[in-house]
């Protein structure tokens, strides 16, 4: 979620199906999104928000052997689910009890005001670390974000509290990595 700002019910409807590490670099297909039936407080996966967060998205390298981990680690469970994220049986994540487990994270973590804390934040930090880091302009955040319009972005996602000083942005980019610049 803090690296590619997927919402959390699109995370957890992940399938390893929709993940394509053949492709150059691996693709991640966004099809679908965990939704709490009402009437029968049943969990199931659904369409996504909008027709715009139904996408396929380049995955980053660290995200990708992240992802290789994880199912190496899901498989050696013997778990055995098509789902990327699972319960303990294979079945869904009930969102209720990640969030509970987040805010503890957050508190072992020591990061400041852990009740209050939820994971759909990390879309959050990653629309942060794509400006504030990595310099991008606002339309193409919004895009990574998968808005239909920049404005959702600029008025939701953009927090000018947060803005790094000119001494921070330079610290911040000097962890950004290095590309080669054409005719270098």
């Amino acid at each position: 979620m803090a690296l590619m700002g997927l919402r959390p019910g699109e995370c957890f409807a992940l399938r390893w199906s929709d993940i394509d590490e053949k492709s150059d670099g691996g693709i991640l297909t966004v099809s679908g999104s965990l939704v709490r039936d009402q009437k029968t407080n049943t969990l199931k996966i659904g369409p996504t928000k909008t027709a715009k967060s139904r996408s396929r998205m380049d995955i980053p390298e660290p995200v990708l052997d992240a992802l290789r981990a994880h199912r190496k680690w899901q498989m050696s469970t013997g778990i055995g689910t098509d789902l990327v994220f699972s319960n303990e049986t294979g079945g869904l994540l009930d969102p209720s009890a990640v969030r509970r487990r987040f805010k503890k994270l957050c508190a072992k973590a020591g990061v400041g005001d852990a009740e209050k804390r939820h994971p759909h934040e990390l879309r959050h930090s990653c629309a942060t670390i794509l400006e504030y880091i990595y310099g991008l302009p606002a339309p193409q955040v919004a895009d990574v974000l998968r808005h239909t319009d920049v404005h959702t972005y600029l008025r939701v996602y953009r927090h000018s509290e947060i803005r790094p000083s000119v001494g921070g942005a330079l610290g911040m980019a000097a962890l950004a990595p290095v590309r080669e610049l054409p005719g270098a």
